[in-house]
C-alpha cells in the first residue's frame, strides 16, 4: 500500500477547490437595485421593501431612509435577480409600548395600544399589493408612489 504525504494531499485538495471556485459564477445574475417609496408624494422612512422573483428563490429586501430611498440586498449581496418580481412594502407604527432598561418594548398600560399603517396595509402582502417590478440591466431604479387610500394598484416607474 502506497502512502501519500499529508502536504501533497492538502495541496491536491486546495488545487481542486480552486479550480471548482474559478468555474463558479457565485449564483444567478444579480444587478444593483435602488428606489424610492412615497405615500401621497411624501417619502416614507423605515419602510420594509420586499421583491420576490416570480420564479421563486430568496426574496430581496431593503429598508427606506428618511428620503424614502432604498437599496436591495439578497443574502448579504447587493442587488436583485433579473426578471419580474412581486413587491410588498410595509410600514406601520404601534403605540402603547415603552422601552425597558434592557432595550425591549414592553406594554404600557397607561396608554392605549394602537396600530397605524403609514403605508396602507394592502401593500404589505405580495398577495394583495398588486405591485410589480421588472428588473433588467437597464431598469434598476424603481419609484413607488402610493396613495394613502388605495383605490387601484400602483406600479413601479
Amino acid at each position: 500500500m502506497t502512502s501519500v504525504a499529508p502536504e501533497r494531499t492538502a495541496l491536491c485538495i486546495a488545487l481542486a477547490l480552486a479550480a471548482l471556485a474559478a468555474g463558479c459564477d457565485r449564483g444567478p445574475k444579480m444587478v444593483p437595485v435602488t428606489g424610492v417609496v412615497t405615500v401621497e408624494g411624501e417619502p416614507v422612512d423605515r419602510a420594509a421593501v420586499l421583491f420576490a422573483h416570480v420564479n421563486g428563490g430568496r426574496p430581496t429586501v431593503g429598508v427606506t431612509d428618511q428620503q424614502g430611498r432604498f437599496r436591495l440586498t439578497t443574502d448579504g449581496r447587493d442587488g436583485a435577480l433579473l426578471g419580474e418580481h412581486g413587491v410588498a412594502i410595509t410600514r406601520y407604527e404601534v403605540t402603547g409600548y415603552v422601552i425597558n432598561e434592557e432595550g425591549f418594548p414592553v406594554r404600557d398600560p397607561s396608554q392605549p395600544e394602537t396600530l397605524r399603517w403609514l403605508v396602507p396595509e394592502v401593500y404589505s402582502r405580495l398577495s394583495t399589493s398588486g405591485l410589480t417590478a421588472t428588473v433588467s440591466e437597464e431598469q434598476t431604479e424603481f419609484r413607488f408612489d402610493l396613495p394613502s387610500e388605495p383605490l387601484g394598484r400602483a406600479a413601479a416607474r
